[in-house]
């Protein structure tokens, strides 16, 4: 006898040390361990590493005398315990099916159907028995957690069978030599039987339960006023509706969460990255760590009632796949999703996605939208050429006809429009911390200024003791030649120093002709006429845009002769030097006239009608 007690103690306590160590591995060790597997972002390495720690304790704890299917529980609470929980769950669910099945299948091949019909009595009334102790406890226990009734009248029908963790306890008991009701043989086909029968009847049980929460409800509703409804809700319950599901946490996610927490929309944040969730859980963001592209996780996150997905950060593969799979659980949820390159596009499209916004078509449209607002367009007319511009996946920007100069951003541009520039002036130009009245710009320059922008506000036809300061905007009116003689005006010390470098250097990097006069305007007479060249209205008085092949000088390359658009006053490279920068302003510009800016020459070219001038 002294020594059966003090197996039990010894027992007892060795049940006490492995749930203490379980506990502290649970809180100290296992979020360190997983949170290091996770930040290498692999799904395998991830669902390899659960698999490792399942079976790791399991044989750990047997070890110690306890049952592998015990371990592996304890396993399960350990995980679970961490922050990575939810994460685990949807990485391994696809094995707890596969498992459920196999358990399920094994239970059946366990049933002695000749013991079930003998016995019918007996198991009928071991069943009733069972359905009464966990209706009952299950009951009270959902209401002393604060649900109401048709919550807990639910909840006990569909927990109402017998778990599977009862056959570790089953297990555990018949190796001792203990069996149910000490039956021995008989008493164990009699709890199987029981259990399998309560799973047959599970889904029956199930709607029993949600016929009988329906009614509960309808009748609570009925009975009591709104405030009071409302005060049965849970404290703890999340209220997620209508809410924008963020799926990836990088830079702009948190930028769009932060416009998103502003405003006062709802969202939640989903996560692969620990350090991203970990940022977010310290700023008090809703975050849940896991893979977006998982079911559970996203039914976890409230999909079936989102309004809308953001996939703002993920990779092209890994947007496809979240996409699909969000498409598949919310048809009517809008996804956008956000993308580098325009090749992409296509196939998120037809993954599901409603708008594929690509980094390289967006910026195009923000260039677009510079261009017209320095060509003084509306600002209502710019926000409807943007929108036109991002419609159908950027289709219109490739719509347009440059033969025939056909396109869908048809704008009228009038003289007015050409002939202002806004200019910023930079610290160390000729024109900062002057007065209006000491640059004199309209007498002397030919310029007229019209507005100034200073700190996000326009202040129109400023007084002529106004100070221009470094930072302001300064909107000016002219003519293409007042602009190009006055360029001194605008130039800041710094780019008067590389200017000069540039200029000094071209006389080494080209063929060893001096630097061309910038200052110095071009007129070209042609010695033909209009019957032998149709663009000779094009030729204008134009100033060298530079002292060299203007691209050739900014990536410090070299040339072997140059030339100058008698349009707008390009100088670019021959097509003898290796990037043939004359010949590619003409295909940009559709420019076609040239002139040759090599010395005891004077002749001129057309590349329309490919002929000399």
């Amino acid at each position: 006898m002294r020594a059966s007690s003090l197996e039990i103690v010894w027992a007892l306590a060795k049940a006490g040390i492995i749930i203490a160590l379980v506990l502290l591995i649970a809180r100290r060790v296992m979020p360190k361990i997983l949170e290091m597997v996770a930040k290498t972002c692999s799904p395998e390495l991830f669902l390899l590493t659960v698999i490792a720690i399942c079976f790791g304790t399991a044989y750990l704890t047997s070890l110690a005398g306890v049952s592998l299917s015990l371990g592996a529980f304890l396993a399960g609470l350990m995980v679970s315990e961490s922050r990575f929980s939810q994460h685990a769950l949807s990485e391994t669910l696809p094995l707890q099916i596969l498992f459920s099945a196999t358990f399920f299948v094994s239970v059946g091949m366990l049933l002695d159907l000749g013991f079930l019909v003998r016995n019918l009595p007996l198991i009928l009334g071991v069943i009733v028995a069972v359905l009464i102790i966990k209706v009952l406890t299950t009951a009270l226990s959902v209401r002393a957690l604060g649900y109401k009734m048709s919550v807990a009248a639910a909840s006990a029908l569909m927990l109402a069978q017998i778990g599977e963790f009862s056959f570790v306890l089953e297990r555990a008991g018949r190796e001792v030599g203990l069996t149910p009701a000490g039956m021995a043989a008989s008493g164990s086909q009699t709890f199987i039987a029981a259990t399998v029968v309560l799973m047959i009847l599970t889904p029956l049980l199930m709607r029993v339960g949600n016929s009988l929460s329906g009614k509960l409800t309808e009748r609570n509703e009925q009975n009591a006023l709104p405030e009071e409804a409302q005060a049965q809700i849970p404290s703890h319950a999340v209220d997620l509706e209508d809410h924008v599901i963020v799926a990836g946490y990088g830079q702009a996610a948190r930028c769009l969460v932060r416009v998103l927490s502003g405003s006062g929309i709802p969202y939640i944040i989903t996560t692969l990255s620990p350090d991203g969730a970990n940022e977010a859980d310290a700023e008090g963001l809703p975050v849940v760590r896991g893979d977006a592209t998982k079911q559970f996780l996203l039914q976890l996150v409230g999909i079936d009632k989102a309004k809308m997905m953001v996939i703002a950060d993920d990779n092209p593969a890994m947007a496809h796949r979240i996409t699909m799979v969000a498409r598949a659980q919310n048809p009517t949820m809008r996804i956008v999703v956000r993308t580098r390159y325009t090749a992409e596009v296509e196939e998120l499209t037809e993954a599901g996605a409603d708008t594929v916004i690509a980094e390289e078509l967006e910026s195009i449209v923000q260039l677009f939208g510079e261009v017209l607002r320095d060509y003084r367009i509306a600002p209502e007319e710019i926000e409807e050429y943007e929108e036109l511009a991002r419609q159908n996946g950027y289709s219109a920007l490739f719509k347009a006809d440059l033969e025939t100069n056909k396109s869908v951003f048809a704008c009228e541009t009038g003289e007015e429009c050409k002939d202002s520039r806004t200019v910023k002036v930079r610290e160390g130009m000729p024109v900062a911390e002057k007065s209006l009245a000491e640059l004199q710009l309209a007498e002397t320059h030919d310029l007229h200024l019209k507005a100034v922008k200073r700190n996000g506000q326009i202040i129109k036809n400023p007084a002529s003791d106004f100070i221009l300061q470094t930072g302001d905007e300064i909107i000016l009116e002219g003519s293409t030649n007042a602009f190009a003689k006055n360029a001194a005006l605008f130039r800041s010390a710094k780019n008067a120093a590389d200017f000069q470098t540039a200029a000094d250097s071209a006389a080494f990097t080209g063929n060893g002709n001096a630097p061309i006069d910038i200052e110095k305007a071009i007129e070209y007479k042609p010695q033909v006429d209009a019957s032998v060249c149709a663009h000779l209205e094009q030729i204008k008085k134009v100033f060298p845009s530079a002292a060299g092949c203007e691209e050739c000088l900014q990536t410090n390359d070299s040339w072997v002769h140059l030339r100058i658009c008698l349009t707008c006053g390009h100088v670019g490279c021959c097509d003898d030097s290796k990037n043939k920068h004359a010949t590619a302003h003409f295909h940009a510009n559709q420019h076609p006239l040239i002139k040759s800016m090599e010395r005891g020459e004077d002749w001129a070219w057309c590349y329309k009608d490919e002929t000399y001038l």
